[in-house]
């Protein structure tokens, strides 16, 4: 009699319960993944990576076919990317930003000189003096100059979301109110 237990039970607690109710937290992790993608960080990212490309491109054209010196053919990589990246994060990364492009321009250039400066000079260390190769010591300045900081700058410094005109702000909260029919006949209708 004892070998005859029924062991069904003993092999999931949650036995004959329907799949749904046992993956209650699938629901709020994949809302959580939407919305990650769908925000401006992975799409500032995105267009990162789409510069990143083309500002390899143009290091490995300079470097190599052009004979640039390391430094310089990274600096020019930098530049095209960083204009891929600029013209990128504002269409598509920030679109909610400033309409005024001088201003974001000239942030940008000053945000993305100090980081060329740096980016270069971490290239030189790493190709020149500790003969990294180059692609390698590029993606290491770009990781350690045009990280998760860069990231933060552009949101917050470069492309912040447009501000309300404060002559606007007034009338945009005035909402039409709904009409009162007073006639029993147009009620019926």
């Amino acid at each position: 009699m004892t070998q005859s237990r029924n062991t069904q039970g003993l092999a999931s607690p949650s036995w004959g319960k329907p799949l749904a109710m046992r993956t209650t937290t699938a629901k709020p992790f994949t809302e959580a993944c939407l919305r990650l993608v769908r925000g401006w960080a992975t799409r500032s990212v995105a267009v990162g990576a789409v510069a990143t490309l083309v500002d390899v491109g143009v290091l490995l054209v300079c470097v190599r076919w052009l004979g640039f010196p390391n430094p310089l053919g990274a600096a020019v990589g930098v530049a095209v990317g960083s204009t891929v990246a600029f013209f990128g994060n504002r269409k598509f990364a920030f679109p909610d930003c400033e309409p005024e492009l001088a201003p974001q321009l000239v942030r940008f250039i000053a945000t993305i000189s100090i980081g060329m400066a740096l980016h270069a000079s971490l290239v030189h260390v790493l190709a020149d003096l500790f003969t990294v190769p180059v692609v390698l010591a590029k993606l290491i300045a770009d990781l350690a100059v045009f990280g998760l900081g860069q990231l933060f700058l552009l949101r917050y410094l470069v492309f912040p979301a447009a501000k309300q005109p404060k002559w606007l702000r007034g009338r945009a909260s005035v909402v039409p109110g709904a009409k009162k029919v007073r006639d029993s006949a147009a009620r019926a209708a």
